[in-house]
């Protein structure tokens, strides 16, 4: 298909053909030769060249989201071959990059261009055939076994190809068929396999209803004797139409008696003539040519290209459904508009939204950027991660009223927008977080910015939840117009505060975990004691989150991504741990139904990785042992994972069954390399071992990444030296070298009477420790860098290319 493609665009005017990339350099360099063009080696080398304006990607379906993403992130157009890609979700991310990066995106879908298609479609837009109502397509191909062996077996591998004779054959009819006759609304599919040692399907038949009401069938194989004819047939309430291979018969009433015996006569000799004399050779080039030219006129001039961007996600949204109806044994609706990957402008979406369903409640999530925040960049601007405490309150209040969930943070609405939208739709509770579930233990700062979002709201009611009201709720008071705040985990408290106010019932003082004004003095309710059986939740409102746009820190853990939180609390006693917002013992869920929400992400948002965002994943292990069964022995979906976890948690057995139920990922929190430090933070971890357990870590290819607090109480030169050599020994990757901060309820706090939000930010790793913070951080890289790269480490090469890589994984992350 890549050479197709070459020598079509090599003769194409205004358009020349600069070089080649393969996962194969030598068949990059043969390619080349034959072209005269360049074979480059890697993608950033191709991404980097000036001259090249348009990425024609052309290579395994798995892979061109992907090459794709990378090349709009570029600036480069992007053209691909169908599928957009084996991933539905990955090609939503696709054209969500093309457009976030104003770049071109066209799929090609060259049978757009048979002459036969195009003279149907405009018989039919023409109202020539009347009210279409019934539609067929049939594909019967013969290929062999050695057609699926070849180029390494993809094209019988579910996971590089995506699918079987659908995704790579009948996509086509799919998407003449939408292009003739519209949207799809559901679907009905069979799928098996034959004759082929194969993954994937090579036989199905599918039934489909599109919107304007009419039926189609599509029947598919690769196991037929001998190729035969492609054939669609279209019927309608004026005529019916037949495409078989480049012949189009119309049949319709106002036919003369020798255009309907010449039809006859055609179609008799047409059945009778081996298949071979019935296409000529532009046939059998697929009118790859008119459709590339279309797509290069269409850059060039700025217009739109054909099958662009969402367009070409169309026809594999439907081989999508029928895969999932195979399995479901069930119609599957394809998704309205609304209810796909939104691309458009948010603030417009939401506004719409609200006044259509009227939402009584108004969850937000601010975007809280300010310099003090962002000078902590590990916690600051890097964590593109989903509200989860909001989506679990809007879980729990969907029960009671209408209720809009809007990740202000994640769209990157600055407070004026946020005010803005908030006073657009006046809703009658605005509850708003000052900390997202992730940031729980480590929260901004500074939030003068919800203050200033909370003043500014033209609401009846304001209520905060988050770590910062959990911690010094009188602060809070004092500094904004909330009316009340939330204090600890907050579902169950929100749930019963909204009955309340709904109700207009203004006795608030039996909702446990409640600080709330009323006639102007402050009142404190007791701790919420909250519920242990965490299966009886619901699963967060995921369906309200753009969960597109959410990103794990690195590259670990690809998208589409989210979160998960599968337990409450942890035993440890870290003196810089803030706990205040899960204060109560540890209490977790059962592994089945920790299962059961992977799955609902996976088949129902194409999610393809989690990170568990509990505070310790492995404190029952015996459960996670069980959740690893469950994973391995499913046939319903795979999915990869992170967590965090203890090094003195982790044994063989449990690293073997948590790679091999998907774990990519353990964050290890050892913060220092010094067992003295470790010991005077009430860490509760012992360095005996480590080597043995990163070892089996890498063997079993789960990446380790390790948290390092600099300064923490006791520090000195001699116990960094320890961490540096802790950390080159075990040749540990620490994506942020951070400091710790003593927040406000800490036990580093408490050490030295530090009671304020602004008070931790200016006594930041300077609580006893005898070096400043910010000269510790860089003694401990200067130490880890002389033990990689020697004493001398700024003479060696090695030195600088590990710089060089840094930065361009920043860049390209």
């Amino acid at each position: 298909m890549a050479k197709r493609h070459a020598k079509i665009l090599q003769a194409l005017a205004n358009v020349e053909l600069l070089g080649i990339l393969s996962s194969d350099f030598a068949r990059s360099q043969e390619f080349a030769n034959q072209f005269n063009i360049r074979p480059y080696r890697q993608l950033e080398d191709l991404l980097a060249d000036k001259k090249v304006e348009i990425v024609d990607i052309a290579n395994t379906h798995c892979q061109h989201a992907d090459y794709g993403i990378a090349a709009a992130r570029a600036g480069k157009h992007v053209i691909v071959e169908k599928p957009m890609d084996a991933s539905l979700a990955k090609a939503r991310e696709l054209v969500l990059a093309c457009k976030n990066n104003n770049v071109y995106l066209s799929t090609i879908f060259q049978h757009r261009f048979d002459q036969t298609i195009k003279k149907l479609k405009m018989e039919i837009d023409q109202g020539k055939l009347g009210r279409i109502f019934l539609a067929s397509a049939r594909l019967a191909y013969f290929r062999n076994q050695e057609y699926y062996d070849s180029g390494k077996g993809w094209r019988g591998k579910k996971e590089l190809a995506g699918g079987g004779v659908f995704i790579n054959q009948a996509i086509h009819a799919i998407d003449s068929l939408i292009y003739l006759l519209g949207e799809v609304s559901s679907v009905y599919g069979e799928i098996e396999t034959a004759t082929h040692d194969i993954e994937v399907e090579d036989t199905g038949a599918a039934i489909i209803r599109f919107k304007n009401n009419s039926l189609a069938a599509v029947l598919a194989t690769t196991s037929a004797f001998k190729h035969l004819p492609d054939t669609i047939e279209i019927h309608g309430t004026q005529g019916s139409a037949l495409i078989a291979g480049e012949t189009l018969t119309l049949i319709t009433p106002n036919q003369t008696k020798i255009e309907r015996l010449k039809n006859k006569i055609l179609s008799r000799l047409q059945r009778r003539l081996p298949y071979v004399f019935q296409f000529n050779k532009k046939l059998k080039s697929g009118y790859h040519e008119e459709n590339l030219k279309e797509i290069i006129e269409a850059i060039i001039n700025e217009a739109r290209p054909p099958a662009a961007f969402e367009q070409g996600l169309k026809s594999l949204e439907v081989v999508a459904a029928i895969y999932r109806s195979s399995k479901n044994k069930k119609p599957e609706q394809i998704a309205p508009a609304d209810q796909k990957i939104f691309l458009g402008d948010y603030f417009n979406k939401y506004l719409a939204e609200a006044k259509e369903k009227k939402p009584r409640v108004l969850l937000i999530n601010p975007l809280n950027l300010t310099a003090g925040n962002i000078k902590f960049s590990h916690i600051g601007k890097h964590r593109l991660r989903p509200p989860l405490e909001l989506a679990y309150i809007g879980s729990f209040l969907k029960k009671i009223t209408p209720v809009q969930l809007v990740d202000a943070a994640i769209l990157n609405w600055d407070p004026a927008k946020t005010i803005e939208y908030i006073n657009s739709i006046k809703p009658e509770i605005l509850i708003i977080s000052s900390s997202p579930l992730d940031r729980w233990q480590n929260p901004d700062l500074d939030i003068s910015n919800i203050f200033k979002i909370i003043n500014a709201a033209e609401v009846k009611t304001a209520v905060l939840t988050g770590a910062h009201g959990s911690v010094t709720p009188d602060w809070i008071f004092s500094n904004c117009k909330i009316d009340f705040i939330i204090r600890g985990e907050p579902e169950l408290t929100c749930a019963e505060l909204t009955k309340r106010l709904l109700e207009n019932n203004d006795d608030f003082s039996q909702i446990n975990g409640l600080s709330y004004k009323k006639n102007g003095q402050v009142f404190h309710n007791p701790n919420r004691i909250f519920n242990n059986n965490l299966d009886d939740y619901p699963f967060p409102d995921y369906e309200s989150l753009p969960l597109h746009l959410y990103r794990y820190t690195t590259n670990d853990l690809p998208p589409p991504f989210s979160l998960m939180l599968t337990s409450r609390g942890c035993p440890g006693q870290c003196i810089f741990c803030l706990k205040k917002m899960m204060p109560d013992k540890y209490r977790a869920r059962t592994a089945e139904n920790v299962y059961r929400e992977m799955k609902h992400l996976a088949e129902n948002f194409g999610i393809k990785s989690i990170y568990f965002q509990d505070w310790e994943f492995l404190i029952d292990k015996e459960r996670i042992k069980k959740l690893c069964h469950l994973l391995i022995d499913s046939s319903d979906f795979k999915i990869i994972w992170g967590c965090s976890a203890r090094i003195n948690s982790l044994d063989s057995e449990i690293i073997t069954l948590m790679k091999e139920a998907g774990c990519k990922l353990i964050n290890f929190g050892y913060e220092s390399g010094s067992q003295k430090i470790l010991e005077l933070s009430h860490k509760g971890i012992n360095l005996t071992g480590v080597e043995d357990i990163t070892d089996l870590c890498r063997k079993k290819g789960i990446n380790i990444r390790s948290f390092c607090l600099v300064n923490l109480p006791g520090e000195d030169k001699a116990t960094l030296k320890e961490s540096a050599k802790f950390i080159v020994k075990n040749d540990l990757n620490v994506p942020h070298i951070n400091i710790p901060i003593p927040y406000p309820g800490t036990e580093l706090a408490k050490k030295a009477n530090c009671n304020s939000w602004k008070e931790a930010l200016n006594r930041t790793g300077k609580i006893g420790a005898k070096m400043d913070p910010y000269k510790a951080k860089k003694i401990l890289k200067k130490y880890i860098w002389a033990g990689k790269f020697g004493k001398l480490y700024p003479f060696n090469p090695k030195f600088w290319f590990h710089i060089l890589n840094i930065l361009k994984n920043k860049i390209l992350s």
